[in-house]
């Protein structure tokens, strides 16, 4: 219960960033769109022999298109693997998701017209395992009636948020791990 509320606390926090203040949005129109169950899943594995893959569907994102701001969360636990001993190691042992329970991106999307409906690299924050790492990714941003569909394709390099590969499990689990992001974003009504 207490993860929870930190990952909420944590997603409002964010949000307020994100949202400068709620006066200024309705008094300026400024339009937010959101989803709480955005997908995104990752493919950890060296080789094709043993599959070293999970999917959370619980990722929180927000997206504001007059100044391109967009955020992302989610709940490291939520991760679901194929097998709990999987899952368990991953929680324990290289996320150490009680001591880092959330992850998080923050990004600016400069040149939202290019972008609608083309694949752009985005410069963003991600803070991951307790690791703040400035990257670009690419994304592709769809207006879909009401709402926007966000999809992306990245690589995520374990090194650089200081998750650590035990020598024995170096041959299965590769250093550059291949990450997919889909999620469904619609208007919040002020």
């Amino acid at each position: 219960m207490m993860g929870n509320w930190r990952s909420n606390f944590l997603f409002l926090g964010l949000l307020m960033l994100f949202q400068s203040s709620i006066c200024l949005d309705s008094v300026f129109g400024q339009q937010t769109y959101k989803t709480a169950t955005g997908i995104i899943s990752f493919n950890a594995a060296k080789t094709a022999i043993e599959p070293i893959q999970a999917k959370n569907s619980q990722v929180k994102v927000a997206f504001r298109p007059s100044d391109g701001a967009l955020v992302g969360l989610l709940k490291v636990s939520d991760f679901v693997f194929p097998n709990a001993l999987m899952q368990e190691h991953f929680n324990e042992n290289y996320m150490e998701s009680e001591q880092y329970p959330t992850a998080s991106f923050e990004a600016k999307i400069d040149d939202l017209d290019n972008l609608l409906a083309n694949e752009t690299k985005v410069k963003g924050v991600f803070n991951i395992h307790g690791i703040k790492k400035e990257l670009f990714i690419p994304i592709t941003l769809i207006k879909k009636g009401e709402g926007f569909e966000l999809k992306s394709n990245f690589k995520l390099l374990l090194k650089d948020f200081k998750i650590k590969v035990p020598s024995l499990m170096f041959y299965k689990i590769a250093e550059v791990v291949d990450v997919v992001l889909n999620a469904r974003l619609t208007k919040v009504e002020q």
